[in-house]
């Protein structure tokens, strides 16, 4: 048994108190408990130099309580249970690829399930991407081959392609996953779980109001990085981040983020079914707006591919806001300084098609003054969103729920 008095011995309590496996020591708190809280019956403090005789009354009842305490305690025996040191690493692109070598390099066992026949997930269909290291000014290739290659080539890793998820139980450190195969379902034994599904381009029905899918030439900046990798990259270019057109009336993102209405549960009668889970889409408009710092640097990215692949090549950024964070700064000073990039504020005022036979489209912005962008492309920006929160292929038989946890608003 400690009595302690003073803030040190909180601290020196493991070092001086420590009497081995088999005795039990605890701390009976005499000073905030019992001596900096004491009052006489009428509420009054005593001086400091004062003995009140409830005083030491009080302490003695604490010690008491304590000793009590601890001749009806025993030495705790905690069950451990084995837990599995293989980690399982849901998807197979940039975050996946990254997650699963770093895991294999600490000594642990990885299984690496990705949904498509290939890994690299969008990565691979990437030109390149944003700057990644000093001084950060321009673009640079996305090095995605050298993470599959470092995948394949570990022994520690188990992948599996053109698989998912089917079913997760049992605890953390040992749960059994069952993963749909090619070849038809395998269970293994799982101690962690690393959620790396990727992302989804936005529906491009949003996008109507700026003339997409009317138009020739037009596209969003998923399919131009599409195009920039099979090198196909067009001379002249206007990439549009306004897209306030598009915008619904009404708070965009109240449906997506309020709460659902709890309704209170009747008791299940004996044999009735429990509810099945019921996995709820919530794409919509507010994933434009939340997407803007990313289509922010991707359009600075991919208007340096029109600088780099067309000879004379000119871009143009239109833009609302142009958010750019940390690092990112200097690849925005980088597009303002190249000739050939202009970035100016601006809105979409309207669209239509001047040739047929030509296929060329006239796209006008408002800024100080208008803009006519003609015989071109029209590159939109595209929102983005958690693969996750757009469709499940998994059922957890776990306490939290039969989904993982997401965002509501994605």
């Amino acid at each position: 048994m400690q009595f302690s008095s003073a803030d040190p011995l909180r601290v020196l309590i493991g070092i001086f108190y420590d009497f081995g496996p088999s005795i039990m020591v605890d701390r009976v708190n005499l000073r905030e408990q019992c001596v900096m809280s004491y009052m006489e019956p009428d509420g009054s403090v005593p001086e400091a130099d004062e003995q009140p005789e409830g005083l030491a009354e009080l302490a003695k009842d604490y010690v008491f309580m304590y000793v009590a305490k601890m001749k009806n305690m025993s030495i705790p025996h905690p069950e451990i249970p084995e837990i599995v040191k293989t980690i399982m690493v849901i998807g197979g692109g940039w975050a996946g690829l990254t997650a699963a070598s770093h895991a294999a390099n600490a000594g642990y066992k990885v299984i690496l399930v990705e949904k498509a026949d290939v890994l690299g997930g969008k990565a691979a269909t990437m030109y390149k991407t944003a700057p990644l290291s000093y001084p950060y000014d321009q673009a640079v290739p996305t090095g995605i081959e050298k993470k599959i290659d470092a995948v394949q080539s570990n022994d520690a890793v188990k992948v599996f392609t053109g698989s998912v998820l089917k079913m997760l139980e049992g605890a953390p450190g040992n749960y059994k996953a069952t993963i749909t195969t090619p070849s038809g379902e395998v269970t293994e034994p799982i101690g962690a779980v690393v959620l790396c599904a990727g992302w989804t381009p936005q529906d491009t029905s949003y996008l109507a109001p700026l003339g997409y899918g009317k138009l020739p030439n037009v596209v969003t900046s998923r399919e131009f990085e599409v195009l920039a990798n099979e090198g196909n990259v067009p001379k002249k270019v206007a990439f549009i981040l306004n897209t306030n057109l598009c915008e619904p009336a009404g708070d965009i993102y109240s449906k997506a983020c309020e709460e659902p209405a709890k309704a209170e549960k009747d008791e299940k009668k004996e044999g009735e079914e429990e509810d099945k889970f019921e996995h709820k889409d919530m794409e919509g408009y507010q994933h434009l707006p939340m997407s803007q710092a990313v289509s922010s640097v991707v359009a600075l990215k991919q208007a340096g591919y029109v600088r780099e692949k067309a000879d004379n090549g000119l871009a143009y950024i239109f833009y609302d806001n142009m958010i750019v964070q940390g690092i990112h700064e200097r690849y925005y000073k980088a597009a303002q300084d190249n000739p050939g990039i202009m970035l100016t504020k601006g809105r979409h005022h309207r669209h239509h098609r001047r040739s047929r036979r030509s296929g060329c489209q006239s796209l006008q912005y408002a800024h100080w003054r208008r803009h006519r962008s003609e015989g071109g492309h029209g590159c939109f920006a595209h929102g983005y969103r958690s693969l996750h929160g757009k469709r499940s292929h998994h059922e957890l038989r776990l306490p939290p729920g039969p989904q993982l946890p997401r965002p509501r608003a994605f």
